[in-house]
């Protein structure tokens, strides 16, 4: 990472929510296997440039409308680490858990800030699918030109890797303070 791309982080809230969005959807990225992933496409976690394994083999991105998204965020509770398997029964009746992972460069060394993980459980995962996605994209090519790109040059900055098409411009995502505190984005 660059000097300045290091300087910048240190601005950057523990907890903040970045992506990539217009005016009307904003767009989330799921790694998937094979079997998921092509049928999926075909039918209408950080993943290691798609080369982790098997089981993150194609990275897809998902379009949605705003509203849907801070549906998924009001029905979350956050997991943590030491949470283990002892969730209260309010949590275990929530279909989202939100992880906040650490974030990470284009070249994934660690950065002092989290970046959210969201997993939906399945029956909000069957309205997700079947009603709130509108439109789902491969990107797994993109990944893999980015790790080629990086393995060729570890120089290249975000701004660089965003000019080469090689990853998409993400903006801070603001939402309101009540998802803010579901999220428990105050916290460190």
């Amino acid at each position: 990472m660059q000097a300045t791309e290091a300087a910048a982080a240190l601005d950057v809230p523990f907890r903040q929510i970045r992506a990539h969005y217009d005016d009307d959807t904003i767009t989330v990225y799921q790694a998937y296997s094979a079997e998921i992933a092509i049928p999926a496409l075909d039918d209408r976690y950080r993943a290691g440039y798609s080369y982790k394994d098997e089981g993150q083999s194609h990275i897809l991105a998902l379009k949605m409308k705003h509203e849907h998204f801070h549906q998924l965020l009001a029905a979350a509770f956050v997991t943590h680490p030491n949470h283990g398997n002892q969730l209260s029964e309010e949590e275990k009746e929530r279909p989202v858990r939100v992880k906040w992972d650490p974030e990470r460069t284009a070249a994934l060394e660690p950065l002092p800030y989290r970046s959210i993980q969201i997993g939906i459980s399945n029956p909000l995962s069957k309205k997700w699918v079947n009603e709130w996605i509108i439109s789902i994209e491969d990107v797994r090519t993109r990944a893999m030109a980015l790790k080629d790109a990086l393995d060729k040059d570890m120089s290249l900055t975000l701004e660089d890797l965003v000019s080469k098409g090689l990853v998409p411009r993400e903006n801070v995502y603001e939402v309101s303070k009540e998802l803010q505190q579901i999220l428990k984005m105050e916290l460190e």
